[in-house]
């Protein structure tokens, strides 16, 4: 991730709500993005990439509008539609400002129970992703994947993009599956028979 960005993902599956781009933030070109296949409809990307379409936005605007977006259902229509939503140049300084822009989703904090990884708190509801060392990978992975209690919406930040490494890839479930049933469909035939 660039730095001044946010990724947000839905961990849940699409439905059939479409939501349209609101006139405070534009779409931008994100490189990274795919195309996304059945159940999304035609020509969806995922993530889709937002940027705010005035320069300079003041973090309480920026905190009013994401509130407004969440109430009148605008950020979860364009969640169902795309998978995630990556927000770019917001301006945000730090982790008490990325701490009021992910509180202006209204949603419920999701409470850490049995989370074996050490995380550095540095704002209400911010932590770091994780404290091991930079030379052991983290692996692709569902936030809480093997827990009752997993958080619904996870949200990423990076203020600063270090000069080698840091990358943290997302990728779409729904499109992993699909792309791992064709190719490997006598492993997922047993995975299946296995959770069923």
């Amino acid at each position: 991730m660039a730095s001044d960005t946010v990724f947000l993902e839905a961990q849940q599956a699409p439905s059939a709500a479409t939501g349209s781009i609101p006139a405070t933030f534009v779409a931008i070109p994100y490189t990274p993005c795919v195309e996304l296949t059945a159940p999304y409809p035609s020509h969806t990307s995922f993530p889709i990439a937002l940027t705010p379409s005035n320069k300079g936005t003041t973090i309480s605007s920026l905190v009013g509008e994401i509130k407004h977006l969440s109430q009148t259902n605008t950020v979860r229509s364009l969640l169902t539609q795309h998978g995630g939503i990556y927000f770019s140049n917001l301006g945000l300084k730090d982790a008490d400002e990325f701490s009021q822009f992910a509180s202006a989703f209204g949603w419920t904090p999701h409470e850490d129970i049995g989370n074996p990884v050490r995380r550095t708190i540095h704002a209400y509801n911010v932590a770091t992703a994780n404290e091991g060392p930079n030379t052991q990978p983290v692996y692709p992975h569902n936030e809480f994947g093997l827990s009752p209690h997993y958080p619904a919406y996870v949200l990423f930040f990076c203020i600063s993009e270090p000069e080698t490494g840091g990358e943290t890839p997302i990728n779409n479930s729904i499109t992993l599956y699909r792309a791992l049933k064709e190719k490997y469909p006598e492993f997922i035939e047993e995975v299946e028979k296995k959770v069923s």
